[in-house]
């Protein structure tokens, strides 16, 4: 596996953002919505090998209908799919925490885009939108969950300074990354929860 630089993922940054423009238009006045990058992308530690690479975004809802949870994912997975068939990309997988939209070239993944619907509780922490997966079908109950409190994390990360800490990051990151190529999909950690590992390991 090799990064990329942030020059090569421009395309992508560029492309998700006519797409979250487009996605806003449709879903009119009733609902108020932001987005981020957020991940390995965010800080320009994109890896990609033989199965492409991917890109984390949080869609956030200020505003919405009063739909049930489950409505509100099938809800961005239908109007992403009317949206994205004119980028060459995959309908929208529904998982368990994102909605995964892939680019694929004779079946090969080139990149993805994972998308996770996020909102806040009254006491202003972050919620993420889950399909619990749990019935025969891998179709719910859906709900709103807590995030792990991300604020260590970042902390730690903000400590990393220097050339020779950043080698070190990014050597363990792809050492982390590389060491999930041989597990199932299913089994393999997320990238974000590798990122976390290697932070820990740095510092």
């Amino acid at each position: 596996m090799e990064y990329l630089s942030k020059n090569e993922t421009k395309i992508n940054r560029q492309e998700f953002k006519k797409i979250f423009d487009k996605l806003t238009k449709k879903l009119g006045n009733e609902w108020s919505i932001s987005y981020r990058l957020v991940g390995s992308a965010k800080r320009n530690l994109v890896l990609v090998g033989n199965e492409g690479y991917d890109l984390d975004y949080h869609i956030y809802l200020q505003k919405s209908p009063n739909l049930s949870d489950k409505d509100i994912k099938l809800k961005f997975k239908s109007e992403l799919d009317s949206i994205i068939e004119t980028y060459n990309l995959t309908p929208c997988e529904d998982s368990t925490h994102v909605l995964t939209t892939k680019r694929l070239e004779n079946k090969k993944l080139i990149y993805a885009y994972d998308v996770a619907i996020m909102r806040k509780n009254k006491s202003e922490e972050y919620l993420i939108l889950k399909n619990e997966k749990t019935d025969n079908n891998g179709n719910g109950p859906y709900h709103f969950v807590e995030v792990p409190k991300a604020s260590y994390f970042a902390n730690k990360y903000n400590l990393i300074a220097g050339i020779e800490q950043w080698k070190k990051l990014r050597s363990i990151y792809k050492s982390k990354k590389e060491s999930q190529q041989s597990l199932c999909k299913d089994y393999r950690k997320h990238s974000f929860s590798l990122l976390i590992e290697a932070v820990n390991e740095t510092i």
